[in-house]
């Protein structure tokens, strides 16, 4: 049995781009804001072993969430825009 490796996002906090690294395939990604705005979005159809945001640079200073939906699994990661 394969482990499965967590899904990281980093760096946490950022005052440029962001990266995800781990990312299984078939899984769809969104980048949420405290409004609950999805302000980005991809699905990932391919193992990724790392994927950037490079427009997280151009957000307001503020909390926003990636959010991982993978099936019937879903997984939130809070991240800081300094």
């Amino acid at each position: 049995m394969s482990e499965v490796t967590p899904i990281e996002v980093y760096p946490n906090p950022s005052d440029a781009s962001i990266f995800i690294k781990n990312i299984p395939a078939g899984v769809n990604l969104e980048l949420i804001d405290l409004q609950g705005k999805i302000i980005w979005e991809t699905r990932v159809e391919n193992k990724t072993t790392s994927l950037e945001i490079a427009s997280f640079k151009n957000l307001a200073k503020g909390i926003y969430f990636v959010k991982v939906k993978n099936g019937n699994s879903i997984s939130t990661h809070k991240i800081v825009r300094i």
